[in-house]
């Protein structure tokens, strides 16, 4: 038997809390032992959330892989989902966006305004230039349209450092009704704030225990541990509130 594919939905997110509080445990042991060091913790996060996710019953967690060109994202996804992209290049980006969903040529992140970003050129380099962002709570409610989140895929060079403290630790999506079940973000050692934060990061989301990452490779799995809507997708109850309210929801893509 499967420990998330139960009929009960309730005892199914029983399990799946506990299995994460084992998880939880497992990491906040591991990680103090790295003494917080930046450069042990980047070298050593991969490792501990494999060995956490391997010796608890996440590991029953299915993947779903969703293959993006240069990397692959792992996340839990729904027939029917509606796919929206967003990035300040516009060049390919906006002509396979919009094949599959919808597209905004703007940089999400954790302020409104015009800001420096640091963006890809079309030759592969990394250039710093000024774009339109938008707050990522304006984006959904006001742009986007939709407040219930099924996975959200970021690779945006330098603002997840913002944006993850934001939604795990500081947990400011909640007063506009937002739930963001899944994350697949990209966090880059090579920005100014990288691989200094990533503790911080780290330690902060296993404190406020609001979601977990099941998987680290540069790019991080998050999963919502605090939401019992969100436990139902990863149980595959077939429960019919569980559908009405996630079967159908968006997959977002910040660049």
């Amino acid at each position: 038997m499967q420990l998330f594919s139960l009929t009960d939905s309730r005892a199914a997110h029983r399990r799946i809390t506990k299995a994460f509080a084992e998880w939880r445990s497992c990491m906040k042991i591991l990680l103090d032992n790295t003494g917080r060091n930046p450069s042990k913790v980047w070298m050593d996060i991969p490792k501990i959330t494999n060995f956490c996710v391997n010796t608890t019953d996440v590991r029953r967690i299915k993947l779903t892989l969703l293959v993006n060109g240069d990397e692959v994202k792992r996340g839990i996804i729904s027939n029917g989902s509606e796919f929206f992209g967003a990035d300040p290049v516009t060049t390919t980006n906006a002509h396979i966006f919009g094949r599959i969903g919808k597209f905004f040529p703007v940089a999400v992140s954790n302020l409104s305004g015009l800001s420096y970003s640091t963006i890809r050129a079309d030759n592969g380099s990394y250039v710093k230039r000024t774009v339109a962002h938008v707050h990522l709570a304006t984006f959904l409610t006001q742009m986007v349209n939709r407040t219930r989140i099924d996975n959200l895929l970021m690779d945006n060079e330098g603002p997840e450092y913002d944006l993850i403290p934001m939604i795990t630790i500081d947990n400011v999506l909640p007063e506009k009704n937002i739930v963001i079940c899944q994350m697949n973000v990209e966090f880059h050692n090579w920005v100014s704030k990288g691989r200094p934060c990533l503790p911080n990061v780290m330690s902060g989301m296993l404190q406020q225990g609001r979601y977990a990452h099941t998987m680290f490779m540069n790019t991080d799995r998050l999963v919502k541990i605090d939401c019992e809507d969100c436990g139902r997708k990863y149980s595959d109850t077939g429960d019919d509130v569980a559908k009405e309210n996630f079967s159908d929801s968006p997959i977002l893509k910040l660049l």
